[in-house]
């Protein structure tokens, strides 16, 4: 016998989408209409974009992305009237905040790379793994470790024929 997952009821379908975290939700909404159609009545009646702000931005965050002075205003009163914004306002606030992690993360990963003019022009670039792989002009392949490091580890990995 054959089960499918269109024939698992809705409720065990909403319980299961409203423990994902907003990253997850997203993708899910991406998945089916039936999906799609569940996360909008979880957005709309339940204020699932409310429990991802409150469970994965700090506090302190929230309340400055708000604008509410936190030290006047004691945790409980302060969900209260979040609870009171409408869900699409929530929805943003999370986007926003996604976008502005991302933004802070890759700068904190970003670092200048200066490298002995012995070897030639850099052609092309590959990270994996945290190593950075550069292919130069006259057919040579290093391997960059900690870059991210002081201590640069430079390693000459294959060198091919020059076309």
């Amino acid at each position: 016998m054959e089960v499918f997952i269109s024939d698992i009821p809705e409720e065990i379908h909403m319980f299961i989408l409203s423990r994902l975290d907003g990253q997850s939700l997203v993708r899910a909404k991406r998945t089916c209409k039936m999906w799609a159609c569940l996360i909008e009545n979880l957005e709309k009646f339940f204020g699932i974009w409310l429990m991802c702000c409150l469970n994965e931005i700090p506090l302190f965050m929230l309340t400055e992305i708000m604008g509410y002075n936190q030290k006047k205003t004691d945790h409980k009163s302060l969900i209260k009237s979040y609870k009171q914004l409408p869900w699409i306002f929530w929805r943003e606030i999370y986007a926003e905040y996604k976008r502005a992690f991302t933004i802070e993360w890759a700068k904190v990963k970003m670092a200048d790379l200066y490298y002995d003019q012995a070897h030639s022009v850099v052609t092309s670039l590959a990270i994996t793994d945290g190593k950075l792989l550069t292919g130069h002009e006259d057919g040579s392949v290093f391997c960059w470790k900690n870059v991210a490091m002081e201590g640069l580890d430079l390693k000459l990995v294959h060198k091919h024929q020059r076309r």
